[in-house]
């Protein structure tokens, strides 16, 4: 009762086949969702200030809200990590409730020889380390990567859209926000001014 519950009925090869490509794909783009945000991140972050002001003096209101978000953090960093929390929660949810029926499926199709008691075991293994060196891969090195190397046009573009998500998410950025400060200030560790993060200080994290 419980194994029906957990995986569905087998479908036809054609059908089942289709269903994934599908669900690969709502993965992937949920991917490209997530690396939306960490290239936003270390963009917004390692993006010359300089260069910002300068455009955002001429009126490209990306440039504007890019520099706001370098300057102000706590506002900031809360408004990234609820979306990157939000689509990997996701991914996660999504990929855990039907990649793993249909792979058991294709498994159990195999007819391997005492393959099929351990098959929704070994599908669920399978999906999690898929997931997780995709999501490593597409969802935060290489879009890193990308917005460190083009990280004003990156923040310019990336800007409008967490400013968005932050007026929409607003009590929970606030909330969170709020937390941090206060779990700061136990700890002893007070606001400082925001410095400049130089381009040599972003290779070296990502390189570790």
């Amino acid at each position: 009762m419980i194994r029906s519950l957990c995986f569905p009925a087998p479908r036809s090869g054609t059908a089942m086949f289709s269903l994934i490509a599908i669900e690969l794909l709502v993965i992937l783009l949920l991917f490209i969702a997530n690396g939306f945000f960490a290239g936003a991140e270390i963009a917004i972050i390692s993006a010359n200030r300089g260069r910002l002001r300068d455009l955002a003096e001429q009126g490209d209101k990306g440039s504007r809200l890019a520099l706001e978000m370098a300057e102000n953090p706590n506002r900031f960093l809360p408004t990234v990590q609820v979306g990157i929390t939000l689509v990997g929660t996701l991914a996660a949810a999504f990929g855990g409730a039907t990649l793993t029926g249909e792979l058991k499926e294709t498994i159990d199709a195999t007819g391997l020889p005492g393959i099929e008691p351990w098959s929704g075991e070994i599908a669920l293994a399978l999906v999690v380390l898929g997931l997780t060196f995709s999501s490593v891969l597409f969802g935060e090195l290489i879009p890193k990567r990308i917005g460190l190397h083009n990280s004003a046009a990156v923040a310019r573009f990336a800007a409008p859209m967490i400013s968005l998500l932050g007026r929409v998410a607003h009590p929970v950025v606030w909330l969170l926000g709020r937390s941090t400060d206060v779990a700061a200030g136990l700890l002893g560790i007070r606001c400082a001014p925001v410095r400049g993060i130089s381009l040599q200080e972003i290779r070296h994290l990502i390189e570790l």
